[in-house]
């Protein structure tokens, strides 16, 4: 029996290998292939594996990915859309570190830096090679471990990488099947929705779907290849299963964003029969549902153990998902990671400025009112001082719940600075006023709250302050009863932006 010369495939690489990612998929193949040695440089987005934490970050975005779901998706799609930069490079870094190879993307300018961007401001690259990624399906996927493999010259690595991967996949349907064979006849796949993000709601697609279709389910709301497509609410109607794994959320995170917009207490989402059923499951969007790595295995798995009752065959309940029952007491156990980023912004703004002004403050006294007030005197008061620019005064009439989320007035004042919510700001050339509303909807006054807890519904209607422009846009403040010094106050607990009229 002789013997096998492994020395092609574990001879370390030569020294002068010098890499940067600029994308934590690839970050993560680049460690995968063994070569997490080589790396010089790295994206404020690459945060596994663990050992990358130690490599300089050459990049720093423009907008603050802490913000809520809908100011994130609004503030993005400004910078975007304006045609500035989503994110900063730092040219000099880049150019100081003397990368052999450089990996960027070429798919979206929104998710991460691009090769454009790359050159537009790192104008000596020397000789770098500069590999750019453009995965939309699995095969792209796979394509993408061949060609970074051979960049840092291991391609034995990317061959035996690409058939662990495969191997992986094919080992998840025998599984489903054997489970199944007991059942006649043989049910359909499961249709399941995964949502990428949750205000505006999206479906999913690209290599996700294909995913779904190796793990014996079949994907809604979205398709093989497809980009992540904006759905209505009752577009989940159909579905057997719903995984909540929004781009770049871990677990703790989404339990964070359910709760501020208020999703779990919609009537149409509880109506919904995968609601009913119980089968919604909340996955680790940020490690296995956005990235084009060799977690894409992994992926699969989690999909397979949700869709097919198959919780821990694979070993990811629990620590890669978990049963939209288990989410509050998964997010509040010891030793949880915190929901914010750790990130430099590449300025103290977390995005394009509004018309209107919102400057950071510390929170102060709330205004003087009477501790018995009504929720639309409360409104109507927190309005008026954002209206005059005293920030601190508006976050004092948030609920303490909501201020821990918010976690500051300076953030406070950042979100103000984004669409929509800058339009309650004096100079937007808007204005917002309470409707009247009680607590089963019906206008009128809202009552005193007796008991700690309550809460209340407070519309809000901005309208524009030309006449001639019919557009207007309807808030829901939602107030909850905390106990105050005297007696219990109503307090701004979550607002919600609904729609135009």
């Amino acid at each position: 029996c002789g013997t096998r010369d492994w020395s092609g495939l574990l001879a370390m690489p030569a020294p002068e290998m010098r890499v940067i990612s600029l994308l934590s998929a690839t970050t993560d193949l680049v460690c995968r292939l063994g070569m997490a040695h080589c790396l010089v440089g790295r994206s404020h987005g690459c945060d596994s594996p663990d050992i990358v934490a130690s490599v300089p970050v050459v990049t720093a975005p423009n907008v603050d990915p802490n913000l809520p779901s809908a100011a994130l998706d609004a503030a993005v799609r400004e910078q975007a859309a304006g045609g500035g930069p989503v994110y900063r490079i730092d040219a000099t870094q880049v150019e100081t570190l003397r990368a052999t190879v450089i990996i960027t993307q070429s798919q979206c300018r929104i998710c991460a830096v691009t090769a454009d961007d790359l050159r537009s401001v790192c104008a000596l690259l020397g000789n770098a090679r500069v590999i750019s990624v453009q995965p939309i399906t699995l095969d792209d996927v796979f394509s993408d471990v061949r060609v970074i493999a051979e960049a840092l010259g291991v391609p034995e690595r990317g061959t035996l990488l690409e058939a662990k991967m495969r191997a992986q996949f094919a080992a998840i349907m025998p599984i489903v099947r054997e489970a199944q064979r007991a059942l006649l006849p043989p049910p359909p796949p499961p249709r399941i929705a995964h949502l990428e993000w949750l205000a505006p709601m999206m479906g999913s697609g690209y290599w996700i779907a294909e995913c779904c279709e190796l793990a014996g389910a079949r994907m809604i709301a979205g398709s093989a290849g497809g980009s992540a497509p904006c759905i209505p609410l009752a577009e989940l109607a159909t579905a057997d299963v719903i995984l909540i794994a929004p781009c770049g959320f871990s677990i703790e995170r989404s339990a964070q964003e359910l709760i501020e917009i208020g999703l779990l207490e919609d009537p149409a989402w509880q109506a919904l029969p995968a609601v009913r059923a119980g089968r919604v499951f909340v996955a680790d969007g940020n490690l296995y549902f956005n990235r084009s790595s060799s977690g894409v295995v992994e992926s699969a798995e989690i999909v397979a153990e949700i869709s097919h009752d198959l919780a821990g065959l694979w070993g990811h309940h629990g620590k890669r998902w978990v049963h939209l029952s288990e989410l509050e007491a998964f997010a509040a156990r010891e030793g949880a990671p915190s929901v914010h980023k750790r990130i430099k912004l590449a300025h103290d703004g977390a995005g394009p400025a509004a018309n209107g002004s919102a400057s950071a403050a510390e929170p102060v006294a709330p205004p003087d009112i009477p501790a018995d007030a009504s929720a639309e005197t409360v409104v109507a008061v927190q309005l008026a001082a954002l209206r005059s620019g005293s920030v601190g005064a508006a976050y004092a009439l948030c609920s303490p719940a909501n201020r821990a989320r918010l976690q500051s007035a300076e953030r406070f004042a950042m979100i103000l600075k984004m669409e929509p919510y800058c339009l309650l700001l004096e100079g937007s050339g808007w204005t917002a006023a309470p409707e009247p509303t009680t607590k089963g909807g019906t206008p009128g006054a809202a009552p005193v709250g007796e008991e700690a807890g309550d809460r209340v519904k407070v519309l809000v209607r901005v309208t524009h302050d030309d006449g001639a422009v019919g557009a207007s846009r309807v808030f829901t403040f939602e107030l909850a009863l905390v106990p105050g010094d005297k007696c219990c106050e109503w307090r701004t607990d979550a607002v919600h932006p609904d729609q135009i009229c």
